[in-house]
């Protein structure tokens, strides 16, 4: 079972200390707390401009660890979503998806990072996050992302638009009609499994002619639960 803040040891002061090693013992204890003061993250998402990049990276998994905890350190992980330092904008991104619909501030600043970073994990956290987060303005930027070539980072903002659930609907009903066939294939997809099917098979099978043997098997897929031969 986790221990509960405060503990003697380590002395949360150590955030504040000289020596890294010692500011890394107090947010490696941290991290496996059960619960912190909101004044000890707000101490912690000071780190995220650290000297030390161990810091920083381990300050954004401590705020990720407490989740919807942290939503007070919104404004510090944004602006540590801006720096050079690819592994702590991951991180970052997890975070913020991490403290879930609290972090809405944070949708623009994580659509750019999916849409231009150039850090391929950077980009497929954010969308992850974006899902987490949950707001229908993320939805058209997440559709955009089923045309990449990143399979991974498709497969992730094919499973944000589920978690969206119905409010994705109408927009990936928009999608049926897109100009790149990775897009319909994965509208397609998507629109078969939610939970208004019926309301939208009509929609997916005028889709059996496509263009686009994707598409197509896609849309054969949905009609009859099965791969095309």
């Amino acid at each position: 079972m986790k221990d509960s803040v405060p503990n003697p040891h380590p002395s949360l002061d150590d955030l504040g200390s000289p020596d890294p090693e010692r500011r890394l013992r107090v947010l490696r204890y941290l991290a496996s707390a059960s619960s912190a003061p909101p004044a000890v993250l707000q101490r912690v998402a000071g780190l995220l401009t650290d000297s030390q990049a161990s810091v920083r990276h381990m300050a954004a998994s401590v705020l990720a660890e407490f989740g919807p905890e942290s939503r007070a350190c919104v404004p510090a992980l944004l602006s540590a979503l801006k720096l050079n330092d690819d592994v702590l904008r991951r991180r970052v991104s997890l975070a913020l998806g991490e403290i879930g619909p609290d972090a809405r501030g944070a949708v623009s600043a994580l659509v750019d990072r999916m849409q231009n970073d150039g850090c391929q994990a950077v980009r497929r956290y954010a969308a992850a996050a974006l899902g987490e987060i949950g707001v229908p303005v993320a939805i058209s930027p997440l559709i955009e992302m089923l045309a990449t070539e990143d399979e991974r980072l498709r497969a992730i903002a094919a499973a944000s638009l589920k978690r969206l659930g119905r409010r994705a609907v109408p927009r990936l009903q928009e999608a049926l009609h897109h100009a790149h066939p990775r897009v319909r294939a994965a509208a397609v997809r998507l629109l078969s499994r939610c939970d208004q099917r019926e309301l939208v098979l009509d929609a997916v099978a005028a889709l059996h002619q496509d263009g686009d043997a994707a598409v197509r098997q896609a849309v054969h897929e949905a009609l009859h639960g099965e791969s095309a031969s």
